[in-house]
């Protein structure tokens, strides 16, 4: 058993927010998801600067918008997914761990991910804040 629909608000201090909606409801019975559909945003995020789409489903991505202040029209990249699905996390990790290669996610990023999921119940359960103990470096990627 699962909530039918879910927001998320996060304060990450200094101003800066989050928020993530997700629900059960959204999906349309006479019309049901396929990966062929390569104009539907699934996730869209909004900054200071811009706003970038990710175009497509988690098992069929189709793309990624974005538009900026300095580009204000929306524009696509990443059209051929070469492969990667956004729920591959599971096989990113092993293929790391096979190669020996470095990985972008880390034991902090999931223990970060879980206390979030854990105090948004508690938050739901309570109507509170709660507070978000763990922490990583960032950026995850240095340039």
């Amino acid at each position: 058993e699962t909530d039918e629909n879910a927001m998320l608000l996060i304060d990450h201090g200094k101003g800066i927010f989050s928020q993530v909606m997700t629900g059960f409801s959204l999906f349309d019975r006479a019309k049901p998801h396929d990966a062929m559909e390569k104009d539907k945003t699934s996730i869209e995020i909004f900054g200071d600067s811009g706003v970038m789409n990710l175009v497509g489903y988690d098992w069929g991505p189709a793309g990624v918008d974005l538009a900026t202040e300095v580009n204000p029209q929306m524009k696509r990249y990443c059209t051929d997914s070469k492969g990667f699905t956004w729920q591959q996390g599971a096989s990113y990790v092993a293929k790391r761990l096979i190669t020996a290669e470095t990985s972008l996610v880390t034991a902090e990023h999931a223990l970060h991910c879980l206390e979030i999921m854990i105090a948004c119940r508690q938050s739901g359960r309570s109507g509170k804040y709660i507070d978000i103990n763990t922490k990583f470096d960032w950026p995850v990627i240095k340039t």
